[in-house]
């Protein structure tokens, strides 16, 4: 169950990195012509001051940025404190352990010193 939910996330990405690269690039620029009188200018620098408008790249077009901004929506309402697959049944994990050695155990703490490999 979980395998399946992680590749369906995982092919949902590779979908849209596909669909991403393929995409025509474009700059946003558009056609410039010749300014007549009486035309306005219209500069959209994001709200900065023209000082400070350089200084601060427009990632906006920027491919590693919408597929960023893509997964995140995708993951909007996904809750990570709950496990996959809730309601179903619990998933048993087994596994084997060699301890090396067992340190003393302290009757007042109860604590104790494992080494394992």
């Amino acid at each position: 169950m979980i395998i399946t939910q992680m590749s369906q996330f995982y092919m949902a990405g590779l979908g849209l990195l596909f669909l991403i690269n393929i995409l025509p690039g474009t700059t946003g620029q558009v056609e410039s012509r010749r300014q007549e009188p009486g035309d306005f200018v219209k500069q959209d620098i994001g709200g900065l001051s023209p000082k400070h408008a350089p200084d601060i790249p427009d990632d906006s077009t920027d491919n590693i940025t919408i597929f960023t901004r893509i997964l995140d929506r995708l993951l909007d309402g996904y809750d990570n404190r709950l496990r996959p697959g809730l309601g179903d049944a619990v998933t048993e994990v087994k596994t084997d352990i060699y301890v090396t050695s067992f340190g003393p155990v302290s009757d007042t703490d109860m604590v104790s010193m494992v080494s394992a490999k």
